[in-house]
């Protein structure tokens, strides 16, 4: 499952250009699920992995990518006659932007930092000290995680 958005500079058929992206739009919400697994490792469970950064890199290096920003906006332009396709594009531009920002590796080691840190803590509840990782495992999690890992943000 390799994302390979760059195929898109080069289609210029709209039918074959929608079904590649959407294949490429598939594989990226596959990405975001795994992600979502990771995390919930990481808080229900305490098992960290390395492969979130990873998954945040590969999410940065394509939110941020010019060329693909440019196809998609060029697509967007040509599509306009499509309210569908149009609007998709544009939101999927959007959700771009914010993504760029949100995945930027300062920000993400600060957001580490902080998780690890939250993570390795106590806290009292009524008069008791309980570690972080039993306050993340409340009942209901599991099914969340389920629930949230159908949602497709992109399709």
């Amino acid at each position: 499952m390799m994302l390979n958005f760059n195929r898109l500079k080069h289609i210029t058929n709209a039918d074959e250009w929608k079904q590649a992206y959407d294949e490429e739009i598939h594989k990226l919400d596959e990405l975001y699920q795994e992600e979502e697994r990771l995390y919930y490792k990481m808080y229900a469970e305490g098992i960290e992995s390395g492969r979130i950064a990873e998954i945040q890199r590969i999410k940065h290096e394509l939110m941020t990518d010019l060329a693909i920003i440019q196809t998609l906006s060029s697509w967007k332009d040509s599509l306009r006659e499509d309210p569908i396709w149009h609007r998709r594009l544009h939101v999927f531009l959007l959700r771009m932007r914010q993504e760029a920002l949100e995945s930027h590796p300062e920000l993400t080691k600060i957001q580490q930092r902080l998780q690890a840190n939250l993570m390795d803590s106590t806290f009292m509840v009524d008069g008791k000290d309980i570690d972080s990782i039993q306050v993340s495992q409340p009942k209901g999690w599991q099914n969340f995680f389920k629930r949230s890992s159908q949602i497709r943000p992109f399709l």
